[in-house]
């Protein structure tokens, strides 16, 4: 009897702590597949749906909220960078133009020069929507950066620090 009661224990206890694990999966999952089916194309990235879900992505899955705050952290900083970065991708001039930050999204860094990446800045100051939306994308990368640090990217993260200072100084007027 008294082994089967430590057994019945054990088990009731590994099903307890499997269960905010699988609820961070779930909500992990739910998240990502959203943003995916959210990013892929402006036509769905302007949708009700994903504006609803980048002003709540909490909302996707009951799961999501039993949530630590860490856990929900994380989670929300990858989401605002992917709806910045969106917002950038979207948005043309009235010339049918898109920013030319995008460029720098959409491109392999290699070959990416400090002096091509700061012509793109002063490029982006011919159009306030364009100023704006790229300090929104660099902000939000930098807030992510702030959880995933590594040397390769501490380069580009100084010229993304100094390319938001430019845009943001009076010397950048659109």
């Amino acid at each position: 009897m008294k082994f089967s009661t430590g057994i019945l224990s054990l088990f009731a206890a590994a099903s307890a702590l499997a269960l905010p694990l699988k609820g961070l999966e779930k909500c992990q999952s739910e998240i990502s597949n959203t943003l995916t089916s959210c990013t892929q194309d402006c036509i769905n990235f302007n949708s009700q749906r994903c504006q609803s879900f980048f002003s709540s992505p909490f909302d996707i899955d009951v799961e999501c909220q039993s949530l630590t705050n860490e856990e929900k952290n994380n989670l929300y900083v990858t989401v605002k960078e992917k709806q910045a970065d969106n917002n950038l991708y979207c948005y043309k001039d009235a010339n049918g133009n898109l920013c030319p930050f995008v460029n720098i999204l959409t491109k392999s860094t290699n070959g990416l020069t400090e002096e091509i990446f700061n012509s793109i800045i002063k490029e982006t100051c011919k159009s306030e929507k364009c100023i704006d939306l790229t300090i929104e994308s660099i902000s939000n990368t930098l807030n992510v950066a702030k959880y995933r640090q590594s040397a390769a990217a501490e380069a580009y993260l100084d010229w993304y620090k100094n390319g938001i200072e430019f845009l943001q100084s009076g010397k950048c007027n659109a």
